[in-house]
């Protein structure tokens, strides 16, 4: 499946300082996969230093097309999971 990356999420990818890899790896291998609304999917996986990076994403046929993505502190649902 392809990968499509919006101009939106490359942006934060830059502001962030975040990898095409990291999000590749994110959405190849996450620690957890949470449904949003409007069918859009969120990826977790932990990065360096204990942070969390979140993808959100949507499958759109044979592509998969990153919305955005973001670095946060905590895991997913406000916790740090171990």
């Amino acid at each position: 499946m392809g990968v499509h990356i919006t101009r939106h999420a490359r942006n934060r990818m830059r502001l962030y300082e975040v990898t095409e890899d990291g999000v590749r790896a994110a959405l190849t291998n996450p620690e957890q996969v949470i449904v949003g609304a409007f069918g859009a999917q969120q990826a977790w996986k932990r990065g360096a230093q204990g942070t969390w990076l979140r993808v959100t994403f949507k499958d759109e046929g044979t592509r998969r097309v990153v919305i955005t993505v973001t670095p946060k502190r905590l895991g997913p649902g406000g916790r740090d999971v171990h």
